[in-house]
């Protein structure tokens, strides 16, 4: 039991930096995601995918609906499309829109994305 608590003061503590990390980030690229090239939107991209999927593996239930809203400020560039899907995704995903998720898991697999799925929650 110990080592449970500490493990899980650990990864919030973790979480707590990542979270400060990334609202540096929302601050100063909300509303200006469009502005940015395709090199930085993808980065951002990336950082936000990875901070969902930190609160989603971790049950960290709070603060997701900025790095959603930031996927979704993507410019339509085709590269970055599949972000703006994974975004869409856990928008569903935390909200618990089950049949949203099955059908956004579905289309991933039909696009023969599996290595996706990997990624993403049960």
């Amino acid at each position: 039991l110990k080592n449970q608590f500490t493990r899980k003061n650990y990864l919030h503590k973790r979480f707590d930096s990542f979270a400060f990390f990334f609202q540096k980030i929302f601050t100063t690229y909300n509303d200006k995601m469009s502005e940015q090239t395709e090199k930085m939107q993808t980065t951002i991209a990336t950082i936000c995918v990875n901070y969902l999927y930190t609160c989603a593996e971790n049950k960290f239930v709070k603060d997701n609906k900025e790095p959603i809203y930031l996927l979704g400020q993507l410019s339509q560039t085709p590269s970055l499309v599949l972000y703006k899907i994974i975004g869409h995704f856990y928008q569903c995903y935390f909200a618990g829109d089950t049949e949203q998720v099955l059908a956004i898991k579905k289309l991933i697999k039909a696009s023969n994305l599996e290595n996706i799925l990997s990624i993403l929650p049960e």
